[in-house]
C-alpha cells in the first residue's frame, strides 16, 4: 500500500463530538473550518474546528435550538432559531 492511499483510508475523529440527548442542527462556517452543533437538554451550541480535530467551545442557552446559520466565513457571528 503506497503512502497516499494509507492518508485516503485514514480515518479522524473529532474528539468530544456528542450530546447528551441529541443534535438538531449540524452546519459548516463558510470557510469550512468549523462545524456548528446545537443539541437539546440541556439546551446549547458547540463550535469545533476541524483542522484540530477538537471542540473550540460550548455554550448553554436557555431555550431549545431548531437550527444555526454563521452570518460570517468564521463562527465569530452565529443566529440561533
Amino acid at each position: 500500500m503506497s503512502s497516499d492511499e494509507g492518508l485516503r483510508r485514514r480515518i479522524e475523529l473529532v474528539q468530544d463530538f456528542k450530546f447528551n440527548t441529541a443534535a438538531h442542527s449540524v452546519s459548516f462556517t463558510g470557510d469550512g473550518q468549523f462545524i456548528v452543533a446545537a443539541g437539546a437538554y440541556p439546551p446549547q451550541v458547540k463550535v469545533y474546528d476541524t483542522e484540530d480535530l477538537a471542540l473550540k467551545f460550548e455554550r448553554h442557552v436557555d431555550a431549545d435550538i431548531i437550527q444555526t446559520i454563521a452570518l460570517e466565513d468564521s463562527w465569530r457571528k452565529l443566529a440561533l432559531l
